[in-house]
């Protein structure tokens, strides 16, 4: 889950106001790339305004993101694709669901800067919004007890959710 310059009001308009599920895969950084879906709260509502809870449901070859209980996107694994470098130097593409077939640790960043805050919005980061903090009331993992190997059988599915294409090693490819 990511946003950028929640509450900016660009060119008159109504403040910045949304989330993205957001995925980043293929090489390492800075050669990665990412995809993603942008998601506006019910009711015109900021983020910033309020708790919400998010979540990422995360199941064998599919992910998905929901915000208060709305599943707003998922991408499966045929859209995304993971590559590394060997001993030898040279690069090898990593199993069809890689890197998301693995552990994986939570990372809750509250990050100032960037190439994304740079570029968008009223470009660059307005010094008048600090100090900021991120508060975080709770949070939750749980592994799905029908099947704790895949996830399957304990999903939240909503069929109006996006399906993010993603790209694979060739779409993404220069």
């Amino acid at each position: 889950m990511e946003a950028v310059n929640l509450k900016v009001e660009v060119d008159g308009k109504a403040p910045v106001a949304s989330i993205h599920g957001t995925l980043h895969y293929g090489k390492q950084w800075p050669n990665n790339v990412y995809t993603g879906q942008e998601y506006h709260l019910a009711n015109n509502t900021n983020p910033a305004d309020d708790f919400h809870v998010y979540a990422v449901e995360w199941q064998q070859d599919e992910i998905r993101w929901y915000v208060d209980d709305v599943h707003f996107a998922t991408q499966r694994s045929s859209g995304w694709y993971s590559q590394y470098v060997d001993d030898k130097g040279e690069t090898v593409n990593a199993p069809n669901d890689a890197p998301f077939n693995q552990a994986f640790h939570l990372l809750l960043n509250l990050a100032v800067g960037g190439d994304w805050a740079a570029n968008v919005h009223n470009k660059g980061i307005d010094p008048a919004v600090f100090p900021q903090s991120m508060l975080v009331d709770y949070v939750r993992v749980y592994q799905c007890a029908n099947s704790p190997s895949t996830g399957a059988g304990c999903e939240t599915i909503d069929d109006n959710a996006v399906l993010v294409s993603g790209k694979t090693l060739t779409s993404a490819a220069p």
